[in-house]
């Protein structure tokens, strides 16, 4: 199908120009073109592949965000700990009452999680989470820390040098 991969291409040529100008203020020391390409490969290609594997695959597969009672229902959620500089805790097994979960606050959501749904003689299975959604929590008995984020640091490595 040679209009289909010359119409991906040109598609792929394009997304990749758009996000490489989103970064050129971020990173000027790189050549437009470099980064264009880099961006292109390291991520809008693979992740064109990826979408085409979805779409054409039997199998349904599905994006879904942490709900809105995410802070009661940590368990089912990739819960990475602030206070702990990002460290994984798994709370799968715990209550909301559980004293492991006392001092654990909800903060926001990182990342969807990526679940199948398999289809098999013609049935379809339950969901099932190859990728669990990801949520930022602080669990300790101090408050929340304020320190400059990762676009400041960015920020300030391009500026400084």
């Amino acid at each position: 199908q040679k209009s289909f991969k010359s119409r991906r291409e040109s598609y792929i040529y394009l997304i990749s120009k758009d996000l490489s100008s989103y970064l050129i203020p971020i990173f000027p020391k790189i050549s437009p073109l470099e980064l264009q390409n880099s961006v292109r490969k390291a991520v809008v290609q693979p992740a064109a592949d990826l979408a085409h594997r979805l779409h054409t695959s039997v199998n349904v597969f599905w994006l879904k965000w942490p709900l809105k009672t995410a802070s009661t229902r940590l368990e089912v959620y990739e819960c990475f700990n602030l206070a702990d500089g990002g460290r994984v805790i798994d709370l799968s097994g715990t209550s909301p009452e559980s004293p492991s979960r006392r001092n654990i606050r909800y903060l926001f959501d990182i990342a969807p999680g990526l679940f199948v749904e398999r289809v098999e003689g013609g049935r379809k299975l339950p969901l099932k989470a190859i990728c669990r959604p990801k949520v930022l929590i602080h669990g300790s008995e101090n408050q929340v820390t304020h320190r400059a984020t990762l676009l400041t640091w960015l920020y300030s490595a391009t500026r400084d040098g």
